[in-house]
């Protein structure tokens, strides 16, 4: 039962990591061909919180859960994996507080679309939500070839 929850829980977490992009795309596009080269995406400010959350993802799951026990690998080794995990953790969040920072000051005005703010909002909760169930729903235990 172990290894199939694990099966289910990383196969969940790469279809909300796809979606998210894929969202993303699918609005870059829309946005280009419904206001002819000039739509609210061409500012580098749409793709930060996207890239933010893609850099976290790899951070937060870059580690794996057994290494930060002090007993194991030293004192000083996992303090500074403590330390890494903690600023995994930030820019995720940052990420997610980024994305509705844009979403309400930026797409919540007249000039812009709201759909593309509010798609960009759900970009960045899907995102940080994969990193998340992928982080703490995995099975260490069943796949031990898998981390170092």
């Amino acid at each position: 039962m172990r290894k199939s929850s694990t099966q289910f829980w990383c196969t969940i977490t790469g279809v909300l990591f796809g979606l998210a992009w894929w969202l993303f795309i699918d609005i870059c596009i829309w946005d280009k061909n419904r206001n002819n080269n000039k739509g609210d995406m061409k500012s580098i400010v749409s793709f930060i919180p996207g890239i933010l959350g893609t850099v976290g993802f790899f951070f937060v799951n870059i580690i794996p859960k057994n290494s930060m026990n002090a007993d194991l690998f030293g004192k000083e080794l996992s303090t500074f994996r403590r330390f890494i995990m903690l600023i995994a953790f930030s820019v995720t969040f940052s990420s997610l507080i980024s994305s509705f920072w844009i979403f309400f000051a930026k797409y919540s005005s007249k000039n812009y679309t709201l759909w593309a703010g509010f798609v960009l909002l759900i970009q960045s909760v899907l995102i940080f939500f994969s990193a998340y169930l992928f982080r703490f729903k995995r099975a260490v235990d069943k796949y031990p070839q898998f981390y170092y």
